[in-house]
């Protein structure tokens, strides 16, 4: 199926896009959210695992306590990026346990491959009421590429997910979380309505960028969130300011 280019403007009545909201087992409300975390690989990395790819690996032991956390807090959304086996082998079945959402960004240019997710398991995820977006079809940098090819990438991973679901999809997470003014027009313009960083800090679920705190193996969890509880003053607005320059300035 040939998804569209970019989508038209529609001044029409809008009805608002709730995406992990609209999870079956979702059972708290969206404003109670103001933390997003974000995994990769979960459980031992294959034999080939890139080094640079080895701190993003967590062990399961781990990432079942953040779970536990997570639900008993009930102010944290989890996400995955790139699409890894273990997010239906690890991730999925813990998560519908303990009756949490949970948000997946594949490579779709990865499908099928080995210790990835094949496109029968990606439509599982959504299946069991999870949220499936886009992390781009082969990995590129966004930020750093030409705009043809940064919009081909988005337009081909939007096409094979839309496909595989047969379902629009609203949501994206920057590849390498890195972005700015370009990648979030770009993003728009495939009718994308959320977007996801690697920024760290409290964030807001109403708007377009939403900003996460990437989850290591050297993670300190309980250090983790006591920070993020605490954020407040100087150091809250000098975040904001960084995310409003990269969003709305030029690159440099």
């Amino acid at each position: 199926m040939k998804r569209p280019g970019p989508l038209p403007q529609d001044h029409g009545e809008q009805k608002p896009h709730l995406g992990v909201w609209d999870c079956k087992i979702m059972s708290k409300t969206p404003q109670k959210i103001d933390i997003v975390l974000v995994f990769h690989g979960i459980g031992t990395p294959p034999a080939d695992c890139l080094e640079a790819d080895l701190p993003y690996w967590v062990q399961e032991e781990k990432f079942l306590r953040t779970l536990d956390i997570a639900k008993e807090r009930g102010d944290t959304l989890i996400t995955f990026d790139d699409g890894l086996q273990s997010d239906v082998r690890i991730a999925m079945p813990a998560l519908i346990e303990r009756g949490l959402p949970g948000v997946f960004f594949p490579l779709t240019g990865m499908l099928g491959k080995p210790g990835y997710l094949t496109r029968e398991e990606l439509k599982s995820l959504a299946d069991h009421g999870m949220v499936v977006g886009t992390h781009g079809h082969m990995h590129l940098d966004w930020a750093k590429v030409p705009r043809e090819l940064r919009e081909k990438d988005i337009q081909d991973s939007l096409e094979i997910i839309e496909e595989i679901l047969g379902t629009p999809c609203k949501e994206a997470a920057f590849p390498f979380g890195s972005f700015d003014r370009r990648v979030l027009a770009s993003l728009k313009k495939f009718g994308i309505e959320k977007a996801y960083s690697c920024s760290r800090g409290k964030t807001n679920l109403a708007n377009f960028l939403i900003h996460r705190t990437s989850i290591r193996e050297v993670t300190d969890l309980d250090w983790m969130f006591q920070s993020l509880d605490k954020e407040k003053g100087i150091q809250k607005i000098k975040r904001g300011v960084k995310r409003f320059l990269r969003a709305h300035l030029p690159p440099f």
